[in-house]
């Protein structure tokens, strides 16, 4: 008799996965929301008198972990309420916007009322597959960065001063159709506006032209009482001062014959100035508002001529205008 014993030795398989990330969800996070400052190039502050509309880049990071997902990012109305947005101070308001591109024709808007083409988007791929393809040395968390930009309109004349704003950004997965929201920060928006004066000086009732700084009073053959006229234009975000002198103390000086000189009489704006005085200050209020200026009407009269002798005779006034 034969006895045949069987032995059996289970198999157990025994399956795993390489050390790697649970199989989470899509998480998504601000890794940088920095503060907006405006430093268009050089400058660290808004000039109001700057014809040139000026774009600013900005960045905003965003983390992920996990599986693969969109997202998007909105951006809220700001202190303005309203998608035409502003930076105040003490009442006045400064006129900005964020936009997708740098074109500035499609500004950065929030739910509900954003389009698909009004928010900034993005999308990552699997976590799972950043570890497979052995980029997950730093735990897997991967990063975007998305830009927008900023800009302020141009030739807005308000007081020198710092002007903010703050905007909500929050970040979605998904699409603005279907968004479930992930994140929420604030932004704060700053500008600095410079204290700033513009001068142009001609004619009387000429336009004001900050390229043109020099006028010629030309009198002719001198006579007693002739008078001419000219205006001094100032335009600024600010007060300020207005610093007179002339280069003889009130007089006409002879061009070769030094020691002989006429007298005449200086009026700006209908006050007779004193010229024997080395510098003349005349302190004013803001000039003009929106592009305008402060007119500011000056008069010169020739004084006695007997006994001078003949030939060319002049002088120069110097006007500085600046900023208190």
């Amino acid at each position: 008799m034969t006895i045949k014993i069987r032995t059996l030795l289970p198999l157990v398989l025994i399956m795993g996965l390489a050390n790697g990330p649970a199989g989470a969800a899509c998480d998504l996070g601000f890794q940088r929301l920095r503060p907006v400052n405006w430093r268009p190039g050089h400058s660290h502050t808004y000039d109001p008198f700057d014809p040139e509309q000026r774009v600013q880049n900005e960045t905003l990071t965003v983390r992920h972990r996990g599986e693969a997902c969109r997202y998007f990012v909105t951006f809220s109305q700001g202190r303005a309420n309203s998608y035409e947005r502003a930076m105040f101070r003490r009442g006045e308001s400064l006129e900005y916007n964020l936009y997708r591109n740098a074109t500035l024709d499609t500004p950065l808007k929030d739910r509900p009322e954003a389009q698909s083409n009004e928010v900034l988007q993005g999308r990552f791929g699997s976590e799972r597959d950043g570890w497979r393809r052995g980029r997950g040395r730093k735990r897997g968390r991967r990063i975007q960065r998305l830009d927008y930009f900023m800009s302020i309109a141009p030739l807005q004349i308000v007081s020198p001063g710092v002007y903010r704003d703050t905007v909500r950004v929050r970040l979605y997965e998904g699409t603005p159709s279907h968004p479930v929201r992930r994140d929420e920060r604030t932004l704060t928006v700053t500008t600095l506006v410079q204290a700033a004066v513009q001068v142009s000086i001609g004619e009387t009732g000429a336009a004001f032209d900050p390229r043109r700084t020099q006028e010629k009073l030309d009198f002719g053959e001198l006579e007693k009482g002739e008078k001419a006229y000219a205006d001094l234009m100032v335009r600024a975000n600010t007060g300020y001062y207005i610093i007179i002198s002339s280069r003889n103390r009130g007089r006409l000086r002879h061009d070769r014959r030094r020691r002989n000189t006429v007298g005449y009489r200086f009026e700006f704006d209908g006050t007779r100035i004193n010229l024997r005085r080395r510098r003349v200050w005349l302190r004013f209020a803001a000039g003009g508002t929106a592009l305008g200026s402060s007119r500011h009407p000056m008069a010169v009269t020739i004084g006695d001529v007997a006994n001078a002798p003949a030939g060319p005779y002049s002088d120069t006034m110097t006007f500085t205008v600046r900023a208190r």
